[in-house]
C-alpha cells in the first residue's frame, strides 16, 4: 500500500525526471563509452532526488527512491552484463563490431604486382640493397646470398611490405 501511495504523491516533475533517467541509463547501456546519455542520466536522477526531498519534505521518500534507483540500475546492469556475455549486445546497429580501418590497410599493392618480375639490382644487396623494376626502384631483400650491382633478379614474393628477390644468372656486365 506504501508503493502506490509515494506514486501517487510523487510530483509530475519527479516522475518525469526519473523515467528520463531510467531511459537515459539504458541509452548509455547500450552506447559503448561514459558519454552524454551517461551525464544526462545521473543529472537527472540527482534532479529527481533533490525535487522529491523539495516537494515532499521527507527523508523516507527520498530514501524510497533512492533504493528504487539502486535496484533498476542492478537489474540493468545484470541485463547489460548478461547480454555482452551472449553477444546479443554487439549485434545492434549502434554498435559496430567491424573496424574502420580497411583490411588490406598498408599493403602496397603496386608491390603485390613484382611477384614474377626480373629487375636489375642498382645498390649492392647485403642482403639488403636497392633494384630496378620496371623503370622503378624498390627496397629488396635477398634472402641467400649478397648480390652485387648490375645482376639480375626476380621477385619470389612479397611478404610484410618486404620484397623478397632471388638471383637470376646472367646480368648486364656478364
Amino acid at each position: 500500500m506504501e508503493f502506490a501511495l509515494f506514486w501517487t504523491e510523487m510530483s509530475w516533475i519527479v516522475i518525469l525526471l526519473f523515467v528520463l533517467s531510467i531511459g537515459f541509463a539504458i541509452a548509455e547501456g547500450l552506447i559503448p563509452g561514459f558519454g552524454v546519455c551517461g551525464i544526462m542520466s545521473v543529472i537527472c536522477a540527482t534532479g529527481a532526488l533533490v525535487l522529491e526531498g523539495v516537494f515532499t519534505k521527507s527523508v523516507f521518500a527520498v530514501l524510497f527512491l533512492l533504493v528504487l534507483y539502486m535496484v533498476i540500475g542492478i537489474v540493468l546492469f545484470a541485463i547489460f552484463v548478461r547480454s555482452a556475455r551472449k553477444g546479443i549486445l554487439r549485434k545492434t546497429p549502434i554498435i559496430e563490431s567491424k573496424s574502420s580501418v580497411p583490411q588490406n590497410y598498408g599493403e602496397d599493392l603496386e608491390k603485390k604486382l613484382l611477384v614474377g618480375k626480373v629487375g636489375v639490382v642498382v645498390s649492392e644487396c647485403k642482403p639488403v640493397g636497392k633494384a630496378e623494376f620496371e623503370g622503378k626502384t624498390f627496397t629488396i631483400i635477398s634472402r641467400n646470398h649478397n648480390i652485387s650491382i648490375g645482376k639480375l633478379v626476380v621477385v619470389e614474393e612479397i611478404k610484410d611490405n618486404s620484397i623478397f628477390v632471388k638471383e637470376i644468372k646472367g646480368g648486364k656486365d656478364e
